[in-house]
């Protein structure tokens, strides 16, 4: 462990947050839009027309109060917490307005991209704080790639490197 890591303690830079009411979105609505919602012996499951499998959703990944005592177990100080599929950049513009709207309203500062720039200042007046526009053509993937970049210094989270 480096001398920056012992003072700042383990922070995982890879951790997932299902608010109850985007596992409630994802199994009333997500069906049409390619997401299928199951019931699991583990837990939920969801699953993505081409994507890979998302589960169990234990309840650590839902009740908060037990990902902190989680993470006091593992000595993890910080997680940076992001969502998975299906994520705010869904193909459907609805479904994925839905989702964006959802984890703010569970407290997340979200970023939005698309093509529609009237529409994502639309919705950020109408989240109002806590929301940063990024335009981007999610089809072309040079501004993909420069979108985390402007992400990142819209919601001035400072330097992250990506490996995807």
């Amino acid at each position: 462990m480096t001398s920056t890591a012992a003072a700042t303690g383990i922070v995982d830079i890879h951790a997932h947050y299902y608010p109850p009411a985007w596992t409630r979105l994802v199994r009333e609505q997500g069906l049409r839009y390619g997401a299928r919602y199951a019931e699991g012996p583990q837990g939920p499951l969801v699953h993505v027309e081409g994507e890979i499998l998302s589960g169990p959703i234990t309840p650590e990944f839902v009740d908060l109060d037990l990902r902190l005592a989680a993470m006091d177990l593992q000595g993890v100080q910080w997680q940076a917490l992001s969502l998975t599929q299906p994520m705010a950049c869904f193909d459907d513009a609805d479904f994925s307005e839905a989702i964006a709207r959802t984890f703010h309203k569970q407290g997340a500062t979200v970023a939005i991209s698309g093509r529609q720039a009237a529409k994502l200042e639309a919705l950020a007046r109408d989240l109002g704080e806590r929301v940063h526009v990024c335009p981007c053509d999610l089809a072309n993937r040079a501004e993909v790639q420069k979108l985390v970049e402007t992400a990142v210094k819209a919601m001035k989270l400072g330097a992250f490197d990506f490996l995807t």
